[in-house]
C-alpha cells in the first residue's frame, strides 16, 4: 500500500497522446499497478487499468442496488496500490477519488484540435460536430481541475520534438521522477512513432482553438493546487 494519498492522474480525450505519456512515465518508474511494457499500442489505451472501467462503468447506473459501492470499491482497491492512473474516462472520476480523500494531481495530455480530429476520424470515424463538442467539454473540465487541484499539461507536439525538454522538467517537479530518466524513456519510445501524413485542415471551431491555447499557456509549467482541503457537502 502506498503510504501518501497523492495520485497522479493522466486525463484527456483519447487520441491525445496519452498513452505514450504513460508509456514514458511507467519506464522511467512510474507506478501505475501494472507491468511495464517496452513499447506501446498507438491503436489502444496503453496502461489504462481495468479497475478504472470498471468503476465507470458503475458510476452512472444510479438506480442499480449498491453502484455508488461498487465504484467506490474499484477505486480505492486501485489507488490503494498505483500511485498512477489513466484511461479514457478517468477525467469524470476525480471528483470522486477526491471524496475518498486522496489528492489528486492533474496531468493533461492534449493535442493540437486539427490532429486530434485526423486521429479520432480514423479510429473512429466521428463527425467533426462530436469532435468539437467532445474536445470543448473533456478540456474545459480539465482546465477547472488543474485549476482546483494543481498539475501540468503536456502536449503531444512536446513529447515527440527532441529539441522540446520543457516539459520533462515540470513533470520531473511534480512526481519527483528524474526528468533524465523521462527524456531517456521518450527518447527509446516516440522514435518508434510513424510519422503523420500532414495536411493542411481549417479551423473549425473557435472555442477548440481557444481551450487548446489556454492549455498550452501552462507549457513547461507546474500549476499549485489552489485547496486540497475542499469541504464536501453532505
Amino acid at each position: 500500500m502506498i503510504p501518501h494519498k497523492k495520485r497522479y492522474l493522466i486525463v484527456g480525450t483519447g487520441r491525445s497522446g496519452s498513452s505514450l505519456l504513460c508509456a514514458i512515465l511507467a519506464n522511467a518508474g512510474a507506478n501505475f499497478d501494472m507491468g511495464t511494457r517496452q513499447s506501446w499500442d498507438r491503436k489502444s489505451g496503453t496502461y489504462e487499468h481495468p479497475r478504472l472501467h470498471a468503476a465507470f462503468r458503475w458510476l452512472y447506473r444510479p438506480k442499480q442496488l449498491g453502484s455508488k459501492r461498487i465504484t467506490r470499491k474499484h477505486l480505492t482497491a486501485l489507488l490503494e496500490n498505483a500511485e498512477f492512473a489513466k484511461s479514457s474516462n478517468l477525467i469524470w472520476l476525480v471528483q470522486r477519488i477526491h471524496q475518498l480523500e486522496y489528492q489528486p494531481v492533474i496531468i493533461a495530455s492534449y493535442r493540437k484540435f486539427e490532429d486530434y480530429c485526423v486521429s479520432r476520424y480514423l479510429r473512429f470515424g466521428w463527425d467533426v460536430s462530436r469532435m468539437v463538442e467532445y474536445y470543448t467539454k473533456i478540456y474545459r473540465t480539465t482546465l477547472l481541475q488543474l485549476a482546483i487541484f494543481g498539475g501540468c499539461a503536456i502536449s503531444y507536439e512536446e513529447m515527440i520534438d527532441p529539441a522540446e525538454t520543457d516539459w520533462s522538467l515540470a513533470l520531473s517537479e511534480l512526481t519527483g521522477i528524474d526528468h533524465r530518466q523521462l527524456l531517456e524513456s521518450r527518447d527509446k519510445l516516440a522514435k518508434k512513432t510513424p510519422s503523420r501524413l500532414k495536411i493542411a485542415l481549417p479551423v473549425w471551431d473557435e472555442r477548440a482553438e481557444a481551450i487548446y491555447d489556454e492549455l498550452y499557456r501552462y507549457k513547461g509549467q507546474v500549476i499549485g493546487s489552489k485547496n486540497h482541503q475542499l469541504v464536501l457537502q453532505k
